[in-house]
């Protein structure tokens, strides 16, 4: 196979190609080579989204009106306050 010396797509080119590479495996319009390159390079895009994904989750903040303030506090995604620390 050979190496993929693309620059990274964004997270929304990564997600139009990977729902393009599932439209085409699903017709079956590839041979079964093609459809085994196409399948690798999906897998490699979910895990470029995936980590796109994990490193927006880290930056995400809220904003908090606290006593007449605005202050920024970590995105917390399960919901919980974080008690006394």
């Amino acid at each position: 196979m050979k190496e993929d010396l693309s620059p990274q797509l964004s997270f929304e080119e990564a997600m139009s190609r990977i729902e393009e590479i599932s439209r085409q495996l699903e017709a079956g319009e590839i041979s079964l080579e093609a459809s085994l390159a196409a399948f690798d390079e999906g897998m490699r895009l979910v895990r470029q989204c995936s980590r796109q994904l994990e490193e927006a989750r880290q930056k995400v903040t809220m904003l908090i009106e606290e006593n007449g303030e605005t202050q920024e506090a970590p995105f917390d995604l399960h919901g919980e306050e974080d008690a006394g620390t």
